[in-house]
This record gives C-alpha cells, structure tokens and sequence, in this order.
C-alpha cells in the first residue's frame, strides 16, 4: 500500500520496493486494483532482496526512504530495527533526505531514529 500512495505522486521519479520474501510481492497482487500502479507504474521497481544487502551494495542515494519491517521478533527482522541499519539508511540519503519508518509496538523497540540516523 505504501508504494501505490507514493507512485500517487507524479514528482516522484523513481520508487525502488524491497521486500526480502516474492511471496509478498506475489499476494499483494490480490490488492489490485488499489495497489495497480505497484506492478504497472514505469516508476516502480520491485526488487526481492535483503534491505541491508540492498543498502549495502548499491551506489544509489535516496531523497526518501521508507522502513516498514515487521515486528523485531520475527526472525530475520530484528537487524532491520538496528543502530547500524539505520546508519547505513543514513549513508543512502540524499542532502536533506528524509528518512520515515514504521513504529512498532514492541516493548523492546524504545531505539529511536533521531538519536541512529546521522
């Protein structure tokens, strides 16, 4: 959902959506025609890979980049709700890019993005 309401936006450019399981990117097909422009946009990339591999080995800086991981228990993700994760987001913004990510109710996830992103 959050990749069709930013493809709403004609000044975006470009959104890159990575999401590490095709499984998601396959049932979110079942969202259409509400989430359409995801998979016909010309704008739109879906990219089925790690988000820190993602970061970590591509030149690409971002004026936005949107986290939207699942909650820090969920094996796997909890690299994703790290200080290094998000300095390494950091590294990948543009001058005055605005990083925004997904809160989650977990009572260990008192890390917030202020005090890791540069």
């Amino acid at each position: 959902m959050t990749t069709a309401t930013l493809l709403a936006n004609s000044r975006l450019e470009r959104v890159d959506t990575v999401e590490i399981e095709q499984k998601i990117v396959d049932a979110a097909a079942h969202f259409r025609p509400r989430v359409d422009r995801v998979y016909t946009d010309p704008r739109s990339h879906l990219i089925v890979e790690d988000a820190k591999t993602f970061f970590s080995s591509r030149g690409e800086r971002y004026d936005i980049i949107v986290s939207e991981p699942s909650h820090p228990w969920v094996s796997g993700v909890s690299s994703l709700f790290s200080a290094e994760f998000y300095r390494l987001v950091g590294r990948k913004l543009r001058a005055g890019g605005l990083p925004l990510a997904a809160k989650s109710a977990a009572p260990d996830s008192s890390l917030t993005r202020r005090s890791t992103i540069p």
